[in-house]
């Protein structure tokens, strides 16, 4: 296979390594990218715990303000804020001035109605969510995410396999899109993505597509995050968001398969026709001879397959497996982690997510200069440090200090995204054939089950200031 991979460089070569035609396809990955990303993260905004107090009815109106003059004969106060699903037993029911004589404050009584601070609509209003012990039922929405992308992630690798990275992308793009279990077919998309955009460049140019990838990440979701500050309506902003996703049927005709894969499955006049078209688009041309060495070369090597038997016989391959396993737990865990947590840092969760998105962009541009100049495995070291330091730094840092601990988050966020970007770029080399990759897929799994955890202990206040911690040991 080796071989077949080296002379299907060359031609790529001949045809033009990013030409017209590789970046026609690489900006419509880099649109669906975005949407990826987001589908992984809206349950934030979906499940948002919107600040609420309760409603004093012979006190107030539908259009009373949050924080009423007469708001803590009403409401115990706690830490300045007052109690969200607590009231003092009223006293005097026909009285308008809600002095504190109207009140029992010596008996707490249960909220009947709410006042929100913000207009914004999430599934804790439409489903009567507000109270604690409703907390976990809030956090079930983000349980369910994660396990549908533990059990797609395999499924969608096997699938991809055999059926082909194209086809289940598109699939998996549209039945997400209809709303039909969409965290566990957005799985194969997200896999499939960033090897249809890899494969179809020449070898000197895969860095810099892996780069613009990352980068249509933090550029999608800047965007998105912008169009839910706007709406601050769940309903509507996945109507919207998940309506795009249906845009995906237009790359069955404008997108190619996978060419390793028609490789390996020996779709050679498939082949021949994909790099045919890249090569007139580019206004380069494809000589008849490199193309028969290249089928050639696959016949004699009868496309050599991978098996995960032969992975676990080759103590090289099995030592690499689990390094680049144990590096995807880690980012993975911490890059989710601080997205999540994003949304907590102030008052404006809108824009702290967006800020968080935007850190990325300059982390792309640093990676893409830095890997070629120092290497990826020092790149790689250097993103985990500065995530780690940076989380060590923001434990200690004073709530009140809002703009320092956002710009401390921000630099954590901003070494844990150059970590991602070299992760993706490192498994594509060392893991060039399908199978290898099933294993990394089988470390995404374990990732999501520690977001699983991790997103439980977010909701659940209880647990103070560990999740954290969990993320910085990683």
């Amino acid at each position: 296979m080796k071989n077949s991979e080296n002379h299907l460089d060359t031609i790529l070569t001949e045809v033009g390594e990013f030409g017209r035609y590789q970046r026609q396809i690489l900006l419509l990955l880099m649109l669906t990218i975005g949407l990826i990303f987001f589908s992984n993260v809206i349950y934030i905004f979906e499940a948002k715990q919107v600040k609420h107090r309760c409603f004093i009815p012979s006190c107030e109106n539908e259009t009373s303000p949050y924080l009423a003059p007469w708001l803590m004969n009403a409401v115990p106060f706690k830490d300045g804020k007052p109690e969200r699903c607590a009231k003092y037993q009223q006293i005097n029911k026909s009285g308008s001035s809600c002095a504190i004589s109207d009140f029992n404050t010596s008996i707490i009584e249960k909220c009947e109605r709410f006042v929100y601070e913000t207009p914004e609509i999430s599934i804790m209003h439409d489903f009567d969510l507000h109270c604690d012990e409703n907390v976990k039922k809030l956090a079930f929405v983000g349980t369910v995410n994660g396990i549908g992308k533990f059990i797609g992630l395999p499924i969608a690798g096997y699938i991809s396999d055999k059926y082909g990275r194209k086809k289940i992308f598109i699939c998996s793009m549209v039945v997400s899109g209809l709303f039909v279990f969409d965290s566990f077919f957005i799985s194969g998309a997200y896999a499939s993505v960033f090897v249809l955009a890899a494969e179809l460049v020449g070898p000197r140019k895969r860095v810099l597509v892996n780069t613009l990838m990352i980068f249509s990440y933090g550029l999608g979701s800047m965007c998105l995050g912008g169009v839910v500050w706007l709406l601050q309506s769940w309903r509507l902003f996945l109507r919207i968001i998940y309506g795009l996703f249906i845009l995906s049927l237009t790359g069955n005709w404008l997108m190619p398969e996978s060419l390793r894969w028609l490789i390996m499955h020996k779709k050679y006049d498939e082949l021949s026709i994909v790099l045919k078209k890249i090569a007139k688009v580019n206004g380069k041309s494809i000589s008849y001879s490199g193309l028969k060495k290249l089928t050639e070369t696959v016949d004699e090597t009868e496309t050599a397959t991978y098996p995960v038997n032969e992975l676990l016989r080759s103590r090289i391959l099995l030592t690499r497996c689990i390094c680049c396993s144990f590096c995807w737990i880690a980012c993975l865990f911490v890059y989710y982690g601080q997205s999540i947590t994003s949304v907590t840092l102030s008052g404006d969760a809108y824009l702290d997510f967006i800020l968080c998105c935007l850190i990325e962009i300059p982390a792309c541009v640093i990676t893409y200069f830095l890997v070629d100049r120092i290497g990826r495995r020092l790149t790689l070291s250097s993103g985990y440090t500065l995530a780690c330091i940076f989380s060590v730094i923001l434990i200690f840092t004073p709530t009140a200090t809002h703009w320092i601990k956002l710009t401390i988050f921000l630099m954590g966020k901003f070494g844990i995204s150059i970590t991602m970007n070299v992760i993706y770029m490192i498994t594509n080399e060392m893991f060039p054939h399908l199978s290898d990759k099933h294993c990394c897929h089988c470390a995404r799994c374990l990732v999501e089950l520690e977001i699983l955890r991790y997103h439980n202990l977010y909701y659940c206040k209880s647990y103070g200031s560990l999740h954290r911690l969990l993320y910085l040991l990683s």
